[in-house]
């Protein structure tokens, strides 16, 4: 790093002083650091956007295709009659399958509709309630009738969800 060149004073009563002096460049202040980083905050807090905003907004991506491409419509069911390489002639596979659908129609609720059904495990809840939206999951009450109910925040303003 090379030296600066002395800079050069005039005092009050007309004479001349050199003096070397260094000036630094680049070199800031802790202060400035911490106002710059409170200025990004800030911007990023303007920013910010949750995951919710795009669902709801069917916000468009690369592609123009939906960045989330959820439907309210299941799928539809898949046909039957497909074999698989590992089972010979579909035999093993389809005699699998029965009795695994055997198993599932077991199930308490099997038979509702998925999208209804929103009832679920206490461990699961206590897991999963900090998850959007907390701020409408209750206590299930096996009396309350919960096909009439209207979903609201703690607010009192009623969600409407788009199709």
């Amino acid at each position: 790093m090379s030296n600066p060149p002395p800079s050069r004073f005039t005092t009050g009563n007309q004479t001349t002083h050199e003096r070397l002096t260094t000036n630094t460049v680049g070199l800031v202040a802790l202060s400035d650091f911490r106002k710059r980083r409170a200025e990004v905050l800030e911007q990023q807090e303007r920013e910010h956007y949750e995951f919710y905003f795009f669902i709801i907004n069917k916000t468009l991506g690369p592609g123009n295709r939906p960045l989330f491409n959820y439907s309210v419509e299941a799928p539809p069911k898949k046909e039957e009659g497909g074999t698989e390489a590992g089972a010979p002639g579909g035999l093993l596979h389809r005699a699998g399958e029965q009795e695994r659908a055997a198993q599932i129609q077991a199930l308490e609720g099997a038979q509702d509709d998925p999208n209804m059904t929103k009832v679920v495990d206490r461990r699961w809840y206590e897991r999963n309630k900090h998850i959007y939206p907390a701020s409408i999951w209750q206590e299930y009450e096996p009396d309350k009738d919960y096909s009439k109910e209207v979903s609201r925040d703690q607010g009192g303003n009623t969600f409407f969800y788009s199709r």
